[in-house]
């Protein structure tokens, strides 16, 4: 039986697309019903003070002039949630 390449491709892409599929299901679906959480850091995050007149005037401001504030931050979740935000983020 000789194998037909037209018939070859796409049976590939069907495998291709299965393996999409159970990629996807198992990556929102895979902890137990739950999404797979995953982690992602930020570091040296600067903080942007808004308003430091009037924190300075009322006795909040702690930090002298020009002080770099950064802090890190761990987000964690599921992915596709982290896709969705950045996708909102950068567009």
């Amino acid at each position: 039986m000789k194998s037909n390449p037209k018939q070859k491709a796409v049976y590939l892409a069907l495998c291709i697309l299965a393996a999409i599929v159970v990629w996807i299901f198992v990556d929102n679906f895979g902890n137990n019903g739950g999404a797979v959480m995953h982690t992602k850091w930020f570091r040296d995050v600067p903080i942007t003070y808004t308003g430091e007149t009037v924190l300075t005037e009322r006795g909040f401001m702690l930090l002298d002039e020009d002080t770099v504030s950064t802090v890190d931050l761990r987000w964690k979740g599921p992915r596709l949630t982290w896709l969705c935000w950045t996708k909102t983020i950068s567009g």
